[in-house]
């Protein structure tokens, strides 16, 4: 499978499988809030397929470019807590092996809070997700 890809491969944490029709995802392009209420960046949601603490393979119906930097929300199944953090496209796959919506992988640069760290990190550790071997 093609992908586009920026620099190389720096997987150092595990990651661990999401059911991904129960695994939502709403991303936006920028990492500022939102100050424009006549143009506002849209809302864009997707599924998660895999998931880290560092960061996240995502589908979303189009693709956004690799370098992109975005705001994600994540909702994990039996995670009470919403995980807000901000991030950047790191790959796209490519659409002859993709077919349909686009997925793509996400770094998380930062967690809008320490909760939001903490809780992703606990919420693996209780291995709420089976690992991806």
């Amino acid at each position: 499978m093609q992908m586009t890809l920026i620099g190389r491969e720096h997987r150092t944490n595990e990651r661990y499988r999401a059911n991904a029709p129960y695994t939502r995802v709403v991303v936006r392009e920028g990492t500022k809030p939102e100050v424009s209420l006549t143009e506002p960046k849209p809302l864009l949601e997707g599924h998660a397929y895999d998931v880290s603490t560092s960061g996240l393979r995502f589908e979303l119906d189009n693709a956004l470019a690799a370098g992109t930097p975005i705001t994600i929300e994540l909702y994990l199944p039996g995670c009470i807590k919403t995980i807000h953090g901000k991030g950047h496209v790191v790959r796209v796959f490519e659409t002859d092996d993709d077919p349909g919506p686009r997925r793509m992988a996400a770094h998380f640069d930062t967690f809008d809070s320490e909760s939001d760290r903490s809780s992703l990190t606990s919420h693996l550790a209780d291995r709420w997700l089976p690992s991806e071997i």
